[in-house]
């Protein structure tokens, strides 16, 4: 059997547990051999969402703040 046609891993509940309490430290194992593709990129987009997030909240709210300064000097 080939690495390439190898069963992927299954991830234990304390290693899925990891992945949900702390994303951004656990997912670096999941590029260990032997995870899935779809699991790795699934789990980066989970692990980085909330980042993203709080860059679109940090400019909306810069925006809006940006707009109520410009409006009061008027």
């Amino acid at each position: 059997m080939t690495a390439a046609s190898a069963e992927p891993r299954a991830v234990n509940p304390a290693f899925m547990l990891g992945l949900v309490a702390l994303p951004i430290v656990f997912v670096w194992f999941l590029f260990l051999p032997g995870y899935g593709r779809s699991l790795r990129v699934a789990a980066l987009i989970y692990a980085f969402m909330p980042l993203l997030f709080a860059g679109v909240g940090m400019a909306v709210w810069l925006l809006v703040w940006a707009f109520m300064r410009i409006a009061s000097s008027l």
